[in-house]
């Protein structure tokens, strides 16, 4: 036996009286090496845009990383990961356990960091004229300062998802070094770096000459994050024992490597999806989607694939304009010319995900050759997952492995199959990997947070045109950090698309700056806008397509004006109320004529409005549509609101249907009232709330016209619910009419100039009008002395934000390596949020089976991982934070988690049951059930697919 082929790697779960079943380390670093070598063969696309990043020729990298990635677990051949599984080392060793060790716990991954750093030169003398140490010796050069970062030994031994303890790792030494890593352990790691060397010799010498390799620089921060990812990519793949069965009794390498760990990875890479889909031919507007093109479409269709390069592009234009068309229009061109394998969508809300993934599953395959089938992934909704894609990654049936430590222990030493589990369990994040994602943004602005394995969702979006809508909806916070994801994104050589209605020119310089210093290798605020720059963000034309481009020597920034539609030009009469009583009538009679959507600023006023209306408006025609559903009936709510008021819907449909919803139908919903009312909110948000106002042509009973073309003959008149601005304005001026709203919008400085720049006009002009309202109230600070308090407060939160952004980002220019900044496991959102304010509980609602034994999910799915995410609904933590299970056996509830992806470890999980007055259907008017809240008070809950989810504090 050689002196490595004792060492294991991998092990199931140890069973009563049944033998260790594992499997050896060397396999394992060949499995996860072959995966490399096999992804990097095939996908040649992925290897040049990695060979241009590294700063290495194609030859020279695909070998280089090749060898990395078999050294990824060499901390394993510690002694202190090898103790870990004593029924192993009693089979593998002879003996029932190593000798005693440091009690210091450390992890392998930082393990295998020390072991480099101590004894990668004898590794490399010992490998002569190996092409392995001839690369080596290159590298090394590129390190001539002693205090320069071997970014590559960070991005490979990182790959559990975080950058490794280098403070640990640096502070191992004399008496702890002896007792991490004995003679035994060197002596076996030596030896298989030796013979797993020339394994790679012999198969790369077939193809390539060694002596042509070349090395240009060091291995770059900003690229060392990528490879980072690309190491957790493949250690995912070759960890998976569908592809890479365990063994564990010796054969040479070069056999294993032939007959094993080669065609084990040609098979993984073939059935995982995650060779990207084939690029599909240069499409017009016409081809594409079947109608004639904008004018905005028709300067898309002009933009030459051959000559696009890494780029901005920002457009502005009105709701309905076919914003996402032309976005599509642009990947389509930037994909056909090699500089991007897919598209990743993000929008604002769940709400508008789901609109979108309608959307884009009947589009997204004119994005790829016709003989491909690629993957389309929806990262809220686990139902519309494409169930080819959903399966592709260690499924759940494998969790075989978990820990080989107790939990107790200092250090958790999950296998990596287990962290790949947990982290697929949620499939929002999955996306990052399809061909094409679609979801809520803030899982690309989990990228570039403190999180674990974000650097494989750089991986993931590096490869992708980004699409960001609503972009405008940002708040200070979210906007810094969207900022550093186009920052990273250019500095990858990647292009994104931003929309927006309407997009105030402090945001878009920002951004566009962010991209520049990206593109330019610059960190944040080390790049200055020219005057010429400055002019081309600051065109006041509407709407406008503007690209930004940098260049090695210079940027270009090209603003082009474009006419709007011809369709969506309109005049929209506008009238204010006053009271919540003149708003509930003027529901109530623009019912008689129509459909009739009011946009309310808060769930509970939203619930208000329902409850008064109930006794007016027939039960089957008002429908309540908010964020506190169960994922499964938010859905059908949805669904629902589309077919009353879609682009579809004909006027018998139409007649008397009235919608009191939430900020969930102002964003990316193609529908269409005959009436909108609103609540005072500020001037973007009103007008992406007026569009949902006559937004298709039709006659006067709301029939639509042919081709959404010819005259609209309703009346469009849009009602904004505000107080009036009389003097003198009071400090309460807003929160009087909205107690609950001024926590939403609690720039009241901001809503009186919204309601002041509508007080001047009774008629709206658009597409005109749109700049100019955003303008007089985004570039003013004139404000009521009243309101200053309020200004002043949001000032002072947006500089915190600020300052809370960057604290929490990781920095393009520090490289994968860790900094003082804690790094969240898996998406603690209270560590590493996308989203400030408040923070949320997920809550999963459960139910008895009809015989009382077991718990089951409140939504229905043949697959119960994603019943329960059909099952989920988000609350304020502070509401409910814990557990309340009184009188419900503890075998049920353990039976109920296991058959969640997350064992239920990251939902707060309430048991509902009927009201006395009803039965055991999911139909039923009201169901209750119990929780805490965060001062651990008891709070009854109630939930019916009518109203959604309440709550009150058990007396």
């Amino acid at each position: 036996m050689s002196s490595y082929g004792n060492y294991w790697a991998k092990a199931r779960k140890a069973a009563e009286n049944q033998p260790a079943v594992y499997h050896l380390l060397p396999y394992h670093l060949l499995d996860v090496a072959a995966v490399g070598y096999t992804l990097l063969e095939q996908d040649t696309r992925l290897r040049k845009r990695l060979a241009d990043l590294c700063g290495m020729e194609e030859d020279a990298l695909h070998l280089w990383l090749v060898f990395m990635l078999a050294l990824h677990d060499v901390g394993k051949f510690s002694q202190q990961f090898q103790q870990m599984r004593d029924d192993i080392v009693t089979e593998c060793f002879h003996q029932h356990s190593l000798r005693s060790i440091s009690p210091q716990k450390i992890h392998h991954t930082t393990l295998g960091y020390a072991l480099w750093k101590f004894y990668h030169q004898t590794w490399f003398h010992a490998l002569k004229d190996n092409p392995c140490a001839m690369l080596w010796k290159q590298i090394e050069q590129c390190y001539t300062e002693a205090d320069t970062p071997n970014f590559w030994i960070h991005a490979i031994m990182g790959h559990h998802g975080k950058p490794i303890e280098l403070g640990q790792a640096n502070s191992i030494r004399g008496k702890q070094r002896s007792d991490c890593f004995s003679e035994q352990n060197v002596e076996a790691a030596s030896a298989f770096v030796v013979d797993m060397s020339e394994v790679f010799a012999d198969l790369f010498n077939e193809q390539i000459d060694a002596d042509q390799f070349f090395v240009k620089t060091p291995l770059s921060p900003a690229a060392s994050w990528v490879v980072a990812g690309f190491a957790v990519l493949c250690d995912w793949l070759g960890s998976d024992e569908r592809y890479f069965p365990y063994k564990s009794d010796e054969i040479s390498l070069v056999e294993y490597w032939k007959n094993y760990a080669n065609l084990n990875a040609q098979k993984a890479i073939s059935q995982s999806g995650v060779i990207p889909a084939k690029p599909g031919e240069v499409k017009t507007t016409a081809q594409w989607f079947g109608f004639p093109p904008s004018p905005l479409q028709e300067y898309a269709e002009s933009i030459s694939p051959l000559a696009l390069e890494p780029a901005l592009y920002i457009i502005e234009d009105l709701t309905g304009s076919g914003k996402t068309e032309t976005a599509l229009l642009l990947a389509n061109r930037i994909i056909t010319a090699g500089n991007a394998d897919g598209i990743m969508v993000a929008l604002p809300t769940m709400a508008t995900s789901d609109a979108m993934y309608e959307r884009l599953a009947e589009q997204y395959q004119g994005l790829f050759a016709k003989d491909t089938a690629p993957s389309l992934a929806l990262t809220h909704s686990a139902a519309k997952f494409h169930e080819g894609f959903r399966e592709t990654l260690v499924p759940p049936e494998h969790w075989q492995d978990d820990s080989y430590s107790p939990k107790t222990k200092e250090i958790d030493e999950s296998s990596i199959s287990a962290v790949c589990n947990r982290w697929f369990a949620d499939y929002r994040k999955k996306s990052v990997l399809a061909d094409v994602g679609v979801g809520t943004i803030d899982q690309i602005l989990l990228s570039v947070l403190h999180s674990t394995h974000q650097s494989l969702r750089l991986f993931g979006l590096s490869r992708k045109v980004i699409i960001a809508d609503e972009i405008h909806a940002n708040d200070t916070y979210m906007h810094k950090l969207l900022c550093e994801v186009l920052r990273f994104h250019a500095a990858f050589g990647g292009s994104a698309v931003l929309l927006s209605a309407t997009l105030p020119i402090g945001m878009k310089r920002e951004l566009s700056q962010a991209f520049i210093e990206g593109a330019r290798g610059l960190e944040s605020g080390k790049y200055a806008l020219s005057d010429t720059e400055n002019a081309g963000l600051s065109h006041t034309a509407y709407p406008l397509f503007t690209t930004v481009q940098s260049y090695s020597t210079h940027e270009t920034i090209d603003a082009k004006p474009f006419p709007a539609r011809n369709s969506l030009r309109r005049r929209v009469q506008h009238k204010f109320l006053r009271s919540e009583k003149e708003a509930l009538q003027r529901v109530v009679e623009a019912s008689q004529s129509g459909c009739v959507l009011w946009i309310r600023n808060t769930v509970s006023d939203a619930m208000a409005a329902f409850a008064e209306l109930q006794d007016q408006i027939a039960n089957s025609h008002l429908t309540l549509f908010h964020a506190r559903f169960a994922l499964q009936d938010r859905l059908a709510i949805g669904k629902k609101v589309l077919k009353l008021a879609g682009k579809q819907s004909v006027g018998k449909e139409r007649l008397g249907r009235v919608v009191i919803a939430t900020q969930v139908a102002e964003q990316s919903l193609d529908v269409d009232f005959d009436c909108v009312i609103t609540d005072l909110a500020p001037m973007d948000v009103l007008l992406q709330r007026m569009g949902r106002l006559c937004r298709h042509k039709r006659d006067a009973q709301g029939i639509m016209h042919p081709n959404n073309t010819g005259n609209d003959q309703r009346k469009a008149v849009w009602y904004v619910l505000a107080p009036p601005l009389t003097e003198p304005i009071a400090e309460n001026w807003y929160s009087a009419l909205f107690p609950n709203g001024r926590y939403v919008y609690q720039n009241h400085a901001q809503l009186w100039r919204t309601a002041r720049a509508l007080e001047h006009r009774s008629e709206l002009v658009m597409p005109e009008d749109a700049r100019t309202l955003i303008n007089e109230v985004f570039n003013s600070a004139e404000e009521p002395e009243a309101l200053v308090k309020h200004s002043d407060a949001v000032f002072k939160e947006s500089g915190i934000q600020k300052q809370q952004a960057r604290q929490n980002i990781v920095k393009l220019h520090d490289g994968y390596q860790r900094t003082t900044q804690s790094w969240a496991e898996g998406d603690d959102m209270r560590i590493t949020p996308t989203r400030l304010g408040e923070e949320s509980t997920t809550v999963r609602l459960a139910h008895w089976n009809d015989d009382h034994t077991a718990l089951i999910p409140w939504a229905k799915h043949n697959d119960p991982g994603i019943a329960w995410r059909l099952s989920e609904v988000s609350v304020r933590r502070r509401v409910i934070a814990e557990e309340y299970h009184d009188n419900i056996p503890k075998t049920v509830l353990d039976a109920a988690f296991e058959t969640m992806p997350d064992k239920g470890a990251n939902a707060v999980t309430i048991v509902l049951s009927p009201s006395a007055s009803g039965s055991s259907s999911n139909e039923m008017e009201q169901w209750m059930g119990s929780a805490l809240n965060l001062s651990r008070e008891l709070v009854n809950v109630e939930y019916s697919t009518k109203h959604g989810l309440m709550w009150k504090k058990a007396k």
